[in-house]
């Protein structure tokens, strides 16, 4: 996943990135890709909970009407200026 330029934050400092689950995007073209693992239809919106690597799992917003289904294949992007960043300390980086 690449991140654009941010003040303050050099070549290999450790932060946390923080996403909320709607500017996660289905793309068939997105760099992270998972395994859905967990779909939850919940009338107006469904919630899609995606395996990413052993012990990560991203959560998706979706349409409500959404076909996707637990062992689909996921391709997902971040939708522009939808990452947090967080560091060591818990301090937001805005």
């Amino acid at each position: 996943l690449t991140l654009p330029a941010h003040a303050g934050l050099a070549q290999g400092r450790k932060v946390t990135l923080g996403v909320r689950p709607e500017k996660l995007l289905q793309d068939a073209a997105g760099s992270v890709s998972g395994v859905v693992a967990v779909v939850e239809h919940l009338g107006g919106e469904t919630l899609c909970y995606v395996d990413i690597a052993p012990g990560t799992r991203l959560t998706v917003k979706l349409e409500a009407m959404s076909t996707i289904k637990v062992g689909d294949a996921a391709r997902l992007s971040l939708e522009p200026g939808g990452a947090l960043l967080f560091d060591s300390d818990g301090k937001a980086m805005n």
